[in-house]
C-alpha cells in the first residue's frame, strides 16, 4: 500500500535555506542547483535569499507551466527553489529531472530547526513532544533573524530549546530559568500580555508546550502553577500561593473548628483549578514556593514594591473566601500588621513588657519597614516614637536638682523625649488607634511639664544669685552662652581651623536629628566630646530667650544686645583678642547670594577654603527660627538638607578639613493647639514679660544681670501651652528648658582629633532603641576641680561635682551585671585577659542592655551607646567583651551580622549567677 503524500504547508525561510544546505552535502560540493519542495505557492513566498553568500531564488509555482516557466527564467541565482502543490505525477519526468534527488522533497521543519540552533543532532525528549510538527513550526516563525542561542555540545534539548522561547519570548533570564524564576516572572508588569504575544507568533502548540516546561520547574507545585498559567493568570500566581501557604499550614497546624474553617476556606477556591484533581499536597508545595519567593522580595528594596503588591492580592483574596481571621495571624499579610498594631494601640499604657512584645512584632513584619523611605508605612513612625515615650515614662532614674544637673537631663535625655513627642504628636489617620498615641503623649507631656517647672526654679534662683555667676562656664559641659565662643570656640580654633555654625532657634530637640542626620552621611564626620567627657555639651541661653539678647551674647562673647553689626564686631574682637589671625562671620544676606547654579556665595565658599588667613569663620542659619513664624517646626524633619545652607557649609568644612561647632542662640517650643493666650501691656516676646504682678504656676519670674530685658526682671512662660502673643507655629522668649538649653555639638573630619578632645560615643538615650530594662550608659566622671576653682568658692554649677556619678535608683538589689562583675569567675577571667580597656562599669552596663533587648539580640550601635564608646571602636570593644564573657571559650557572646547575641542561660551558669 504506498502512502498517502503529506499536505501541502507554508514554508519558511528557514526551512528553505535547511534544504539548501542539505542540498550542498556534508562537504559543500555541491555549488548550484534546483530544489522542488512539495509546499503552499504562497505568492508572498517568493523571495531572495541569500545564505552562505549564495543566492537563493525562492519561486512558488501554481501549475506545471508555471514551474517549467520558472526553469526557463534561471539565469543568476546559485539556487533555485520551487514551490508547487503539484504532485509529482504532474510534473513529470521531464521536469524532475532538474531537480536534485529527481523528486519534489517535504519540507521537514525540524531540520530548518536544527539548523538554526546550529544543532548537529536533536534530543528524542523534544521530538516526543505532542503536535511535533507544530512546535517545530513555531521555534521558525520566532527565531531571532541571527538564530537561536547555539545548542550546547551540537545536541538540542528540549531544555534548551523551550528554554530559548521562555527566555527571548517571555522575558525570563537565559541561564536559571528555575522555580524562583519562573515565580518572579508572574508577578512582573505584562506577563500575562507577553503569554498571548507567544500563542499569536508561535502558536497554541508551542505556547502550551513552553508554559508546561515551565510549570514543571516548580516540581511537586507544577499543576497549580500549570492551570494559572494556561488560564492566561500569571499574576494571581503569587497572591493565590501566599493564600494556599496560610490554609495549607492552618489546616495542618489546625484542629477542631480552626481546621474546619480553613478546609472550607480552600474548597472555595476549588473552582480556580477547573476541575483538576489536584492533592493538597501539591497546593501546599506550591504555596511553599510562592511564600519563599514573596518573602525575598521583601528582603530587597528592589523588588519590595512587588512582594507588597502579592501580599495586598492575597488578603483580598482570603477575605472573598471568609478566612480573614487567617490573614490576621499570618505575620506576613497587611491584616497581620493591621492587627499588630491593633494590638500595640491596646498595650500602650499598660507594662512595659507587653509594649515591648507588641512592639517587635511590629518591627519584625517584612511590611512594617523597608529602604525605601516613600513605601514605610505612615503608622510606624509615631507609634515608634510612642514606644520610645513608653520606655522613657517606665525609667525610674534620680537626677541632680542643681541647675547644671536639669540643664543636662535636657541636653542628654529630654532632648530625644522631645523629638518623640513631636513625631507622635504628628499621629495616624485611624482614630481609634491615634487614641492611644494621644494617651501616650499626654503622659509624657505631664512628666515634661514637672521637668519644666523644675528646671525654671533652678534657673531662677542662679540667674539671681549674681555673686555665684561669675566663672560659671569653666566646668564643661554645661556653658553660659556668652562664654561659648571665647573660652570653647576660640580656643578650638587656635589649635584647629574652626566653622561656627549657630542655628537660630535650634532646640536640643532639633539638634537630635539634625545631628543623626550630619553623623549618618558618608561624608566622613565624626562627633568628638571634651575628653574626660562622654556626652555632648550644651549652653545656657540669656534671658529673655530672644535672638537679640542671647545671639548677640553668643557672637560677642559678652552679654550684650544688639543685632547683626554688633555681632560681627564682637565676632572679630574675640578673635583679635584670642590670638587668631583673622575670621569673618555672615549672616542670612551673604549666606543668600550665590549665583545660579551655585550652592554657596564665592565669598563664603573662600573664606572656608582659607584656613590660614581665617583660621575661625561663623554663619547664621535661620531656617529653623523661621520656620516658627510660618511653617511648622513639630511636623517638619529636621535633616541638615532641610536647614538651607547647613549641607553645603559642612560640605565646604570637609573639604578644607575644619572642625565645626553646631550650636544655637537659643531653643523653642511649639504650637499644639492646645495652649491658652494671656495678654499683657508689656510684653517683649511670645513668652516673656515684665515683672508684674504674681507669676502662676505655669511662670517664673527672673532677674538678675542675665535679664537683659525689662529693666532686669521678667516673668517667664514655663509651660509649653503659655503664651502673651498670636498664634504662630512656635513661640521662644520663655524659660523652659526647650527655649534656655541650646545644644552644642562639635565635628570633625574622620580621624582629626584635637587636643584635649576625644571621639563621642553615640549620643541617644539607651531607651531610643531598645526596651526600658536596660540601664542607662554610665557618664565618663568630670576632671578633678582645678586649685584655682577651689580657692574661688561656689558658682552657679557647685553642685554638679559628683552629681552624674551618684547611684541613681536608690537602693535597688542588683541587676544581673552588677552581679557577673561581683564573681570570682569573672574577677579571674579579668586576670586571664591580660589588657582590657573596658571598665567593670561597662560590663554591667553592656550584660544588662544585651539580656534585655530583645531576643537577647543587641544592635552594634546600641551596644555602643550602653558601653559609653565610639561607634568607631565598637570592634575593639567586642573583642574585649568577648574576652571577659566567654569563659574557656564558651560562646557567651557572639557577633552575628551587626548584632551582638548573648546566651543568658549559658552566662549564669559560667559565672554561677543563679536566677
Amino acid at each position: 500500500m504506498i502512502g498517502l503524500a503529506p499536505a501541502p504547508v507554508s514554508v519558511t525561510p528557514a526551512a528553505i535555506q535547511a534544504m539548501v544546505a542539505k542540498a550542498r552535502g556534508t562537504d559543500g560540493r555541491r555549488k548550484g542547483g534546483i530544489i522542488g519542495i512539495r509546499a503552499l505557492p504562497d505568492p508572498d513566498a517568493a523571495a531572495t535569499l541569500a545564505d552562505k553568500g549564495q543566492r537563493i531564488d525562492v519561486v512558488p509555482c501554481v501549475s506545471s507551466l508555471a514551474v517549467r516557466d520558472a526553469l526557463h527564467q534561471q539565469r543568476d541565482a546559485e539556487w533555485l527553489v520551487i514551490l508547487t502543490d503539484r504532485t509529482e505525477s504532474d510534473l513529470g519526468p521531464g521536469i524532475l529531472s532538474h531537480f536534485v534527488w529527481q523528486q519534489l522533497r517535504n519540507p521537514d521543519p525540524w531540520d530548518a530547526v536544527r539548523q538554526r540552533f546550529a544543532a548537529v543532532s536533536l534530543d528524542r525528549a523534544l521530538l516526543r513532544e505532542g503536535n511535533r510538527g507544530e512546535i517545530a513550526y513555531g521555534l521558525l516563525r520566532t527565531a531571532p533573524e541571527d538564530g537561536w542561542p547555539p545548542a550546547p555540545a551540537g545536541v538540542l534539548s528540549r531544555d534548551h530549546a523551550l528554554g530559548s522561547v521562555a527566555s527571548r519570548q517571555l522575558g525570563l533570564p537565559f541561564h536559571g530559568i528555575d522555580a524562583f524564576a519562573v515565580l518572579s516572572w508572574t508577578s512582573g508588569f505584562g506577563a500575562a500580555a507577553t503569554i498571548g504575544d507567544l500563542r499569536r507568533d508561535a502558536g497554541d502548540a508551542l505556547a502550551d508546550a513552553v508554559l508546561h516546561w515551565l510549570a514543571a520547574r516548580l516540581g511537586d507545585g507544577e499543576r497549580p502553577m500549570l492551570r494559572l498559567l494556561t488560564s492566561g493568570q500569571p499574576d494571581h500566581v503569587l497572591p493565590l500561593g501566599v493564600v494556599l501557604h496560610v490554609l495549607t499550614s492552618a489546616k495542618a497546624t489546625g484542629a477542631g473548628e480552626r481546621r474546619t474553617q480553613a478546609e472550607l476556606a480552600l474548597a472555595r477556591l476549588e473552582h480556580r483549578w477547573a476541575g483538576e484533581s489536584i492533592t493538597g499536597a501539591e497546593l501546599q508545595a506550591f504555596g511553599a514556593m510562592c511564600i519563599g519567593v514573596v518573602r525575598d522580595m521583601l528582603a530587597r528594596p528592589e523588588s519590595w514594591r512587588t512582594g507588597q503588591t502579592a501580599l495586598a492580592a492575597a488578603d483580598r483574596v482570603l477575605k472573598d473566601v471568609n478566612a480573614q481571621p487567617f490573614a490576621n495571624e499570618s505575620y506576613l499579610l497587611p491584616s497581620s500588621l493591621n492587627q499588630a498594631y491593633r494590638d500595640l494601640s491596646c498595650a500602650l499604657g499598660g507594662t512595659i513588657q507587653s509594649v515591648e512584645a507588641v512592639w517587635e512584632l511590629v518591627t519584625k513584619h517584612p511590611l512594617s519597614a523597608v529602604g525605601l523611605e516613600d513605601a514605610q508605612d505612615s503608622r510606624r513612625q509615631p507609634f515608634q516614637a510612642a514606644v520610645r515615650l513608653e520606655r522613657w515614662l517606665a525609667e525610674d532614674i534620680a537626677n541632680g536638682n542643681d541647675l547644671a544637673s536639669l540643664a543636662r537631663r535636657q541636653s542628654h535625655t529630654d532632648a530625644w523625649v522631645d523629638a518623640a513627642i513631636n513625631t507622635a504628636a504628628q499621629g495616624i489617620d485611624e482614630p481609634e488607634l491615634a487614641r492611644s498615641i494621644e494617651s501616650t503623649v499626654f503622659r509624657a507631656q505631664q512628666r515634661r511639664t514637672l521637668h519644666d517647672r523644675e528646671f525654671a526654679q533652678k534657673l531662677a534662683i542662679a540667674t539671681s544669685a549674681e555673686s555665684r555667676i561669675e566663672g560659671a562656664s569653666r566646668l564643661e559641659p554645661v556653658w553660659l552662652i556668652e562664654d561659648i565662643l571665647p573660652k570653647m570656640v576660640a580656643k578650638l580654633a587656635r589649635q584647629s581651623p574652626t566653622l561656627l555654625l549657630v542655628l537660630d532657634g535650634m532646640s536640643t530637640g532639633v539638634a537630635t536629628q539634625v545631628m543623626a542626620s550630619v553623623l549618618a552621611r558618608p561624608d566622613g564626620w565624626a562627633e568628638i566630646v571634651a575628653k574626660g567627657t562622654s556626652r555632648r555639651a550644651c549652653g545656657l541661653a540669656v534671658l529673655p530667650t530672644i535672638t537679640e539678647h542671647s545671639r548677640t551674647s553668643l557672637l560677642t562673647g559678652r552679654l550684650l544686645s544688639g543685632g547683626q553689626s554688633e555681632e560681627r564686631a564682637g565676632f572679630a574682637a574675640v578673635a583679635k583678642s584670642a590670638g587668631l589671625k583673622g575670621s569673618v562671620l555672615f549672616h542670612k544676606k551673604p549666606l543668600d547670594s550665590s549665583r545660579p547654579g551655585h550652592l554657596l556665595s564665592a565669598d563664603v565658599a573662600s573664606a572656608i577654603a582659607d584656613t590660614q588667613g581665617l583660621p575661625l569663620v561663623g554663619s547664621v542659619l535661620n531656617t529653623i527660627d523661621d520656620a516658627l513664624d510660618r511653617s511648622d517646626p513639630a511636623g517638619t524633619s529636621w535633616t541638615d538638607d532641610a536647614v538651607r545652607h547647613l549641607r553645603p557649609l559642612l560640605s565646604a568644612a570637609l573639604a578644607a578639613g575644619r572642625t565645626v561647632v553646631l550650636t544655637a542662640d537659643h531653643g523653642h517650643v511649639v504650637e499644639r493647639r492646645a495652649g491658652t493666650q494671656r495678654n499683657y501691656d508689656e510684653i517683649s516676646s511670645a513668652r516673656s514679660r515684665a515683672a508684674f504682678g504674681t507669676p502662676g504656676a505655669d511662670e517664673i519670674a527672673v532677674s538678675g544681670p542675665r535679664v537683659l530685658d525689662h529693666g532686669g526682671k521678667a516673668i517667664l512662660a514655663v509651660d509649653e501651652g503659655l503664651r502673651y502673643g498670636p498664634l504662630k507655629a512656635g513661640y521662644h522668649g520663655g524659660g523652659s528648658p526647650a527655649e534656655v538649653v541650646v545644644p552644642l555639638a562639635v565635628v570633625v573630619p574622620d580621624g582629626v582629633v584635637p587636643d584635649g578632645w576625644e571621639l563621642a560615643p553615640p549620643q541617644e538615650p539607651l531607651w531610643w532603641s531598645l526596651s526600658s530594662g536596660a540601664t542607662q550608659p554610665r557618664p565618663a566622671p568630670l576632671p578633678p576641680k582645678s586649685k584655682k576653682a577651689r580657692d574661688e568658692g561656689p558658682d552657679l554649677f557647685s553642685e554638679l561635682e559628683g552629681s552624674e556619678n551618684a547611684p541613681t535608683a536608690g537602693n535597688k538589689p542588683a541587676n544581673l551585671g552588677a552581679r557577673v562583675v561581683a564573681t570570682s569567675g569573672y574577677k579571674s577571667q579579668r586576670k586571664i585577659a591580660g589588657r582590657v580597656t573596658l571598665l567593670d562599669g561597662q560590663i554591667e552596663a553592656f550584660v544588662d542592655a544585651a539580656v534585655t533587648a530583645a531576643g537577647s539580640r543587641l544592635p552594634l550601635h546600641a551596644a555602643a551607646v550602653a558601653i559609653g564608646v565610639p561607634i568607631q571602636r565598637i570592634s575593639g570593644a567586642v573583642a574585649q567583651l568577648q574576652k571577659l564573657l566567654n569563659v574557656e571559650g564558651y560562646p557567651v557572646l557572639r557577633l552575628d551580622g551587626n548584632s551582638l547575641v548573648i546566651d543568658e542561660p549559658l552566662l549564669r551558669e559560667q559565672f554561677e549567677v543563679g536566677t
